[in-house]
């Protein structure tokens, strides 16, 4: 008795197996550049990402510290400036403003870092227990102090 034949012949499953094989190393060979290019994609684009925030970060935070420095230097030298010329600070608060304190060549003209403007402002200056008080008032073009008022 003769058996019926099912299923595939060895040259059948020969070329159904290199199709597979080469689907398979096609596959691999994707993955795996995917894989490599990948990671220098995405580090170049985080990089341009962190360094354009960090450059505008780095001359922000220098600017700012530029303005807190003038800030400062008001602050001493309104004081100066009211020792220098006997202010009286009895009958309330004095405003020396840095236009005054340059005129008496106490201080230099406060240059913009941003666009090399000059800034203006002033200082109240106040006895308060005993104590000699000064608070800074900075404008510039590119920066006002909180409070200051024109």
């Amino acid at each position: 008795m003769k058996q019926k034949q099912k299923g595939w012949g060895l040259a059948t499953m020969i070329v159904f197996m290199s199709i597979l094989l080469a689907f398979l190393l096609l596959t691999v060979i994707m993955v795996y550049n995917f894989n490599r290019y990948k990671d220098t994609v995405i580090d170049s684009q985080n990089n341009k990402e962190q360094q354009e925030p960090n450059i505008n970060n780095t001359t922000i935070q220098k600017n700012l510290r530029k303005y807190r420095s003038y800030e400062s230097r008001i602050k001493q030298d309104a004081i100066t400036y009211v020792y220098t010329y006997y202010i009286d600070l009895n009958s309330g608060e004095a405003k020396i403003t840095v236009e005054d304190m340059v005129k008496e060549k106490i201080m230099d003209n406060l240059i913009d870092p941003e666009d090399d403007s000059v800034c203006t402002g002033y200082a109240l200056v106040k006895v308060e227990d005993g104590k000699i008080i000064s608070t800074p008032y900075l404008k510039c073009d590119n920066y006002i102090s909180a409070g200051y008022e024109g």
